[in-house]
């Protein structure tokens, strides 16, 4: 029986994908996170994580290299964002050693280290900028942050107001 086991979770590991273990990671995550959370799981993964490696198998994962990854977003975003793709990155690897027995070098996964800069604050003419290009793409994230500037809410305030709160 242990021996079957081991059999079937070596053949997944060749035949699951990356996107099939994390859209597995995203269900047992919707169920213990707010649905801001998950909304903010499931933004990040399909904007930074899928288009490396959806297609990648779990098998493949193993000898990947994911400094190149983190010097690619490292090019392109602050810090801090990359340290929070990062620790998705790393909760899906998690999940995928745990549930395939993937042996992934996780622990070679280094973000960028955060500098306190301080915060700057947009003037008038930025705020108008701002708000006509969230006018203009018309989604509900650019009528999230056109209520923010609006209101001095953060967007996670916002996200969890309620009908009830009025």
């Amino acid at each position: 029986m242990w021996l079957i086991d081991k059999t079937k979770k070596s053949i997944k590991k060749r035949t699951v994908t990356f996107k099939i273990a994390t859209e597995e990671w995203l269900l047992l995550k919707k169920r213990t996170v707010k649905q801001s959370t998950y909304s903010n799981y499931r933004y990040a993964i399909k904007k930074y994580l899928f288009p490396q490696f959806e297609r990648f198998t779990i098998k493949s994962l193993e000898n990947y290299n994911f400094n190149e990854f983190i010097d690619e977003l490292n090019q392109d975003y602050a810090p801090k964002t990359v340290r929070d793709i990062l620790t998705k990155l790393k909760s899906i690897l998690y999940y995928m050693q745990d549930e395939y027995e993937a042996n992934i070098k996780i622990h070679k996964i280094v973000g960028p280290r955060l500098n306190q800069e301080p915060v700057v604050i947009l003037n008038k003419r930025e705020t108008t900028r701002l708000e006509n290009y969230c006018i203009k793409e018309n989604s509900i994230r650019s009528i999230g942050i056109v209520i923010c500037l609006n209101t001095g809410l953060r967007i996670g305030e916002l996200c969890a107001l309620k009908w009830k709160n009025n």
